[in-house]
């Protein structure tokens, strides 16, 4: 049986599957399904710190669910698989997918029509835009354009020992390609339309329309030779 918080508004045609936990300001719209053993508006750290000063016990949903005071959003045909865990403050926009143990942090805003998989991990105040792929790690406070495919790390750079604080985060552009495996680390923009292959590391800006391979090797569009160019010139005579 599912707990569902006293103030969640789910709304008609929704459909929550057991051992679901729904909590908080949390609103669920019309035609979203969420699966079997998933928790929607999980408390932040804040608020999971406000409970522990009160000194009372945490092993009460009850309790938990009187201390999200964020609200969080899951529009309409939104479809959320098993064990997707995503925590208070979230807005996920309309038809979001996310696949089975997704994770998403607090205060972070997935556009409409994209698509989380292969265990994705979305951490807190991310900003996604709309039809995007994500396969990786996106680090707190990054920041991802539209029609991003994202299927490797996001991440900061973490020069100083210790948490408690908010690193700069890569900021990526419309029509990008992180592939497998690709880090983009620290205080970076990738341009509109680039494309980092499997394995690069990019620990500096990259222009738009960039291949970028190895460690911050970076090349043109325009004077790239490999088989990318090719695929890239067909789609382009398609359109």
């Amino acid at each position: 049986m599912a707990f569902i918080g006293r103030i969640v508004k789910i709304e008609k045609d929704a459909s929550v599957g057991d051992n679901a936990i729904i909590l908080g300001n949390t609103v669920i719209e019309s035609g979203v399904v969420i699966e079997d053993n998933c928790m929607i508006g999980k408390p932040s750290d804040e608020q999971m710190l406000k409970l522990k000063e009160k000194k009372q016990p945490l092993l009460s949903l009850k309790k938990y669910d009187e201390i999200v005071d964020t609200k969080t959003v899951i529009k309409k045909n939104c479809y959320i698989q098993r064990h997707s865990t995503i925590y208070s403050g979230t807005v996920l926009e309309e038809n979001v997918v996310c696949r089975d143990y997704t994770l998403i942090g607090w205060d972070t805003l997935i556009g409409k029509d994209s698509k989380l998989s292969f265990h994705a991990q979305v951490h807190s105040w991310v900003t996604i835009g709309e039809g995007c792929r994500i396969g990786g790690f996106c680090c707190n406070d990054s920041a991802l354009g539209n029609r991003v495919s994202m299927f490797g790390n996001l991440l900061h750079a973490y020069r100083e020992y210790g948490g408690g604080r908010r690193e700069p985060a890569p900021k990526i552009g419309d029509n990008v390609t992180v592939g497998f495996g690709a880090q983009v680390i620290g205080k970076v923009t990738v341009g509109d339309g680039s494309y980092l292959a499997a394995g690069s590391v990019v620990t500096r800006s990259v222009p738009p329309n960039t291949v970028v391979t190895l460690l911050n090797k970076q090349c043109h569009l325009s004077k790239w030779h490999g088989e990318l160019k090719r695929i890239r010139d067909f789609h382009v005579r398609l359109e």
